[in-house]
Order: C-alpha cells, then sequence, then structure tokens
C-alpha cells in the first residue's frame, strides 16, 4: 500500500466587473477584470502550493491601474521530527494615481520545525 496520497486541484477564475460602464468618461469604458489561477500538490507529510492573480482595476477605482501577483509555498517533511515551510510572493503593480512607475514587492519566508512528538508516529 502506497504512503502518499496524492491531490492536485486547479482553478481558474475570470470574473468582469459587477458595475455598470459610466458612459460619461471614455476610460471607464472597460470595466475591471480578475482572474486567478491555483494548483495544489498534497502528501500525507508534505505540501506544494503555486498561484497567481491578475487584476485590472476600472477608471473609476483609484483611476485604474493593474495588479499581478504569483505565490509560491511548499511544506516539506525532511523527518519525521522535522518539517521545513517556504513561502514566497511577488506582486507588480501600476496605479498611476498612487506611481507614475510600476512598483514591485516581494517577500520571502522560511521556517523550520522541529515536532518532539514525530517519533510516535
Amino acid at each position: 500500500m502506497s504512503k502518499s496520497l496524492v491531490l492536485l486541484v486547479a482553478c481558474i477564475m475570470i470574473m468582469p466587473s459587477l458595475k455598470a460602464a459610466d458612459t460619461s468618461n471614455p476610460q471607464d469604458m472597460h470595466p475591471a477584470r480578475d482572474s486567478e489561477i491555483a494548483s495544489t500538490y498534497v502528501s500525507l507529510d508534505s505540501s506544494l502550493e503555486l498561484s497567481g492573480r491578475s487584476q485590472n482595476a476600472a477608471w473609476n477605482v483609484l483611476e485604474g491601474g493593474a495588479l499581478r501577483d504569483l505565490r509560491a509555498a511548499a511544506n516539506i517533511a525532511l523527518h519525521p521530527e522535522w518539517q521545513l515551510c517556504l513561502e514566497e510572493q511577488t506582486e507588480w503593480w501600476h496605479f498611476p494615481l498612487l506611481s507614475t512607475t510600476g512598483q514591485r514587492n516581494a517577500e520571502f519566508m522560511i521556517q523550520p520545525s522541529f515536532n518532539l512528538l514525530g517519533r510516535t508516529r
């Protein structure tokens, strides 16, 4: 009997803005659009998750703009007592009202964990 259980999930969503466009402003003729994709791998003691998101704001929200981000997270069993969590997220955004140039933010996290009870499995 195999010790690992595999679950793979993929999801894609595209959501147009429900707010009606203001036809008095020609830049508002393009409604906001959002999309997101995510995938997850899970075993009994480890997991991996990848996701991405893209959003375009309509003109009536901060005078329009765009946001894109990517995220990767892993929870890895190194040994029955040791677990390692890694996560990285990067986002790119451009809202002309807030900044004249596009911006990039990145974050990385690493967390080792020790579980004394891991030996009792």
